[in-house]
């Protein structure tokens, strides 16, 4: 991956992003500071991850997802709410839809 400065007017290389998005229509969503985007580890893979891109330390880090995003059988949505990241996972229950809301707020 690379970090362009406006400070210096340059791009420079940071460590390497090992992930897929799997938005590909989203840049990412900002939220603490922090860029986020959904992934898998590898192009075939049906496992999500939630990665972070700390603007201020300029790291990576895997964010851990809550329970319900283990089910493939959930459409997922990232989103940035009222400065917070917000993730919904809809899914069919029956005859009904239900949509789970998950607010990381730390």
């Amino acid at each position: 991956a690379k970090v362009y400065s406006l400070r210096s007017n340059c791009w420079r290389r940071i460590k390497d992003f090992c992930f897929y998005l799997i938005f590909y229509r989203e840049l990412g969503f900002l939220a603490n500071n922090v860029l986020h985007w959904m992934v898998s580890r590898t192009p075939e893979s049906s496992n999500r991850n939630l990665v972070g891109f700390d603007l201020r330390s300029e790291e990576f880090r895997v964010v851990e997802l809550p329970d319900f995003c283990l089910d493939e059988n959930f459409y997922f949505d990232v989103k940035a709410m009222g400065g917070y990241l917000c993730l919904t996972a809809t899914h069919r229950e029956l005859n009904d839809v239900v949509v789970d809301v998950w607010i990381m707020k730390e």
